[in-house]
């Protein structure tokens, strides 16, 4: 039973991350089969606006995501409120948000959770199961683009702020 909830959310999430918004759009949240809720979905988050591109935005750009969230009452989930929705009917609350992070960026862990605790906000993680295996200190890669290690994951999902996915290689 496990197994089939997690598949439905995985299956859920990636539905929801085609049929998202962005946070300007949020205010347009339409009506959809799970109730109201919208989905933000990052790649990496950089600290440095050198390497901010279609798959990467700047922190501060980030926090400001975050900041309209907070301001403007919504509510992020952690997946285990998706899935208790699809499984019990358990309502999901009135302005709520997904936000999910793809692929186990590193920059997850180091950049991401402390704007989570600071704006009182959950996420998701979508990790590449095989990209753990990268290393954060290959030099191949180097740090901007380092994927967490095992260690990192639990790290973050400790927190109480992240929960996590699986991501398609």
């Amino acid at each position: 039973m496990k197994k089939i909830s997690l598949l439905i959310f995985n299956a859920l999430l990636c539905i929801f991350v085609f049929c998202g918004f962005l946070p300007a759009n949020l205010k347009k949240t339409e009506e959809n089969s799970l109730g109201k809720i919208s989905v933000l979905m990052y790649h990496n988050v950089v600290s440095n606006w050198e390497y901010v591109s279609t798959f990467a935005i700047a922190k501060d750009q980030l926090e400001e995501d975050f900041k309209f969230l907070r301001e403007n009452g919504y509510t992020s989930l952690m997946p285990s409120q998706l899935v208790a929705y699809t499984e019990t009917n358990t309502p999901l609350p009135e302005k709520c948000v997904m936000i999910s992070f793809d692929d186990g960026y590193l920059n997850d862990e180091e950049l991401v959770l402390p704007l989570l605790e600071k704006y009182d906000l959950n996420c998701t993680l979508c990790v590449v199961g095989s990209y753990a295996n990268m290393g954060k200190s290959n030099p191949d890669i180097g740090k901007v683009f380092a994927y967490m290690e095992p260690d990192d994951m639990k790290k973050a999902v400790d927190s109480g702020r992240v929960g996590l996915a699986a991501h398609s290689d």
